[in-house]
């Protein structure tokens, strides 16, 4: 079992490379065998319990507990490997666990991280703060090189990331043990990184690069270190760093008509961003309105066609008011009608019990060539000619103008007296029951003919219920329009 175990500044490529050796072969660890801790966060477990000032790194029990469980649970891998910047304060607490572990030191230009300064109101003390952070992460680097020549690398990452390919086949003839898939890359790969730490062209390349040169000009150190770093790494593609000029007055006008710029467009920019952001708030206002809209507009169209049927039947209404007002006679008419339907309905009811009395198929009533059990149809037409069917009939066929609503009463009683003539006639048929298409005159039984004519013939026939014919009417008309 081979282990590589990587260290580098959080400014560095450490991580991409890891990536990197990944993906040309080299395992990813499994989490700890009892606790499940991930690599990562046994490292950050780790530095917090070596970095106490009270904890002796020889002899630790909780540490050796936690990366004693992740070697168990990796003893199947063959090569296998983590990054972490907390890595570095256990390199050799690591060494002395495992004889088998190597390691691989990760460092990159100082202008990595001060790039990575993004606070828009930096102070001496922050600024002083990164970099001195930066020198003594990378102090110890040195030493535990110094002390480990046999089993450290040391790489520049931009350099390593870029050329992978040599970058692995360097580290497999230094470190015994450790191979990686030498099929999955082809010699140096494309650059990923700019390794000559160059900035966009323009003036902000000129700008970062007078700003850089001033700050480490100002600390020596962070140069000396960088300087050694790359005398002492085994892959690298940066310069030393010497020290410059003081930057010429030139330079500073530039630097200032650049910030000033700069600030500008920022503000340009943001205004940009605000306006693209109100028009998306009014686009959204705008769909939100017109959905709106929408829906008042198909309320206001449903209630204009109900403001537009109430206007109907009030019209209707009106006209029926104002022909009744145009014939003082007709409740006088009425009146006479309702009496005559009335003596119509009491000859009806005595024909009927004529009939009960009789029975409607005597040996008088039928010829010699038909018998009790004879078939007969035409029930529809039979409804027809009823009474109730024939003032429904003449009800609606006057009732379509206003001259025919003011002659309505003498219609019904010339039908009336032309149903008398007939109802001679109508005492030889049989029964409605009897006729073999009965339900056809059921059917017609429903229509608003009929439905009329019988509530008129039913309210004639008792005082009470005359009074109850209009409404009667009036609802028949309505459930007909429905259906």
């Amino acid at each position: 079992m081979s282990i590589i175990i990587q260290a580098g500044h959080n400014s560095s490529k450490s991580n991409l490379l890891m990536e990197k050796l990944y993906e040309n072969g080299l395992n990813r660890p499994l989490n700890s065998y009892n606790h499940k801790l991930s690599p990562k966060e046994i490292s950050k477990t780790v530095y917090k319990i070596l970095s106490r000032k009270d904890v002796s790194a020889s002899k630790n029990n909780l540490s050796d507990n936690i990366m004693v469980d992740l070697l168990l649970s990796n003893l199947d891998s063959e090569s296998w490997g983590w990054e972490a910047e907390e890595n570095l304060l256990a390199l050799n607490y690591w060494h002395q666990l495992d004889t088998s572990t190597r390691f691989l030191l990760v460092f990159d230009h100082p202008n990595e991280m001060l790039s990575q300064i993004t606070s828009e109101s930096l102070t001496a003390d922050e600024l002083n703060r990164f970099i001195n952070n930066w020198i003594n992460y990378h102090k110890e680097m040195l030493d535990f090189l110094e002390n480990n020549i046999d089993k450290a690398v040391l790489v520049e990452g931009a350099y390593a990331v870029n050329n992978i390919g040599s970058t692995c086949k360097k580290i497999e003839s230094i470190f015994q043990g450790i191979s990686f898939e030498t099929a999955l890359y082809k010699g140096n790969t494309s650059f990923l990184l700019n390794n000559d730490y160059t900035f966009p062209a323009g003036e902000f390349k000129k700008t970062k690069d007078y700003l850089f040169e001033e700050i480490l000009r100002k600390f020596p150190e962070i140069s000396k270190i960088f300087n050694v770093l790359l005398s002492k790494s085994l892959l690298n593609s940066s310069k030393p760093i010497y020290e410059k000029k003081q930057i010429g007055i030139s330079n500073l006008i530039s630097i200032i008509n650049y910030t000033s710029k700069y600030n500008e467009y920022n503000k340009i920019k943001e205004e940009d961003s605000r306006n693209k952001d109100l028009t998306k708030r009014l686009e959204q206002a705008n769909r939100e309105k017109y959905e709106i809209e929408s829906e008042l507009l198909e309320m206001k169209n449903l209630m204009k066609n109900a403001k537009e049927e109430i206007e109907s039947f009030k019209v209707k209404e009106n006209i029926g008011e104002a022909e009744i007002d145009k014939n003082g006679k007709l409740e006088q008419e009425n009146e006479m009608i309702i009496a005559q339907l009335h003596y119509v309905q009491e000859e009806l009811e005595k024909l009927y019990l004529k009939k009960e009395d009789k029975g409607f198929f005597s040996d008088e009533n039928l010829s010699n060539n038909t018998t009790i059990h004879s078939m007969y149809y035409g029930a529809a037409e039979r409804v027809k000619g009823d009474l109730p069917y024939r003032l429904g009939a003449t009800m609606i066929k006057e009732g379509k103008s206003a001259k025919g609503l003011a002659i309505l009463p003498l219609s019904l009683a010339k039908e009336y007296k032309k149903f008398k003539k007939e109802c001679s006639d109508l005492d030889a048929l049989p029964r409605l029951e009897d006729y073999q298409d009965a339900y056809e005159g059921e059917k017609v039984k429903n229509h608003l003919s009929y439905q009329l004519g019988n509530t008129l013939v039913e309210g004639l026939g008792h005082p009470l219920r005359a009074v109850k014919i209009p409404y009667k009417s009036f609802k028949h008309i309505l459930d007909f329009k429905k259906k």
